[in-house]
């Protein structure tokens, strides 16, 4: 494998942040759909999203945004190990 060019590392460090921006995205759905699940705030979260995440819906978004947000949290990470630190 070839030595990496400043153009590679900058399309390196671009697709780490959007994997970075993508996976804090679905953490924060992850959560919502959780308490939309959950029996004692399914109805706090019925409301807020006007009727758009109940119960059912909750559970399944729950379940469908689990392994994107995982695969896209290890790849930002991975992606991050392959970056060298900037001399200071």
């Amino acid at each position: 494998m070839g030595k990496l060019t400043m153009k590679d590392k900058g399309i390196i460090r671009r697709i780490g942040f959007w994997c970075g921006i993508l996976a804090v995205f679905l953490l924060a759905v992850s959560i919502v759909s959780g308490f939309g699940w959950d029996l004692l705030t399914s109805d706090f979260i019925t409301g807020i999203t006007g009727g758009l995440l109940d119960r059912f819906v909750s559970a399944e978004l729950h379940k469908i945004v689990l392994i994107p947000m995982v695969f896209f949290l290890a790849l930002h990470i991975i992606l991050g190990f392959k970056r060298k630190p900037k001399d200071s």
